[in-house]
């Protein structure tokens, strides 16, 4: 895996956000926290209905939400449409920010939804951009 750039988002609302992953094309997130002390938690939903706990990594200031677990270690991408067996395909990131205990009230959620281009253009009315190209990345980051 490389890093080919930032892809697009969008906020339907305070709770729900859009993202546009062509097929083929997997993310991974950073959160820069803006207070001290921020937990990060997360669990995709796949198209098949699993929940899957994410690998969360809390370093202040940055809360990076690493990737799916994978069978004998290392990790998936965030991935719409898989283009690598036994990869999730992932239809819903939810986040859950807190600063105290995982599954606290004082958790905030917030549903990321994995959707092609022409839904991105749909819900968002922003361009999606077009599909990675990795002869056009600015580094290179092994997941795996």
């Amino acid at each position: 895996m490389s890093s080919c750039g930032a892809a697009p988002l969008h906020a339907i609302d305070k709770r729900r956000i859009v993202v546009p992953v062509h097929d083929g094309d997997a993310v991974w997130f950073g959160l820069t926290a803006m207070a001290a002390g921020l937990r990060a938690r997360g669990v995709v939903e796949t198209a098949h209905h699993e929940r899957l706990e994410i690998v969360s990594v809390t370093a202040a200031p940055m809360a990076i939400l690493a990737g799916a677990p994978r069978d004998g270690g290392g990790l998936w991408p965030f991935t719409r449409r898989p283009t690598v067996p036994g990869a999730p395909a992932c239809r819903r990131l939810h986040l859950y920010l807190g600063r105290s205990a995982p599954g606290s009230e004082d958790d905030v959620a917030v549903t990321l939804s994995f959707v092609g281009p022409r839904a991105y253009w749909r819900l968002a009315r922003k361009d999606p951009g077009q599909p990675a190209d990795p002869a056009h990345r600015f580094g290179q980051y092994l997941l795996g």
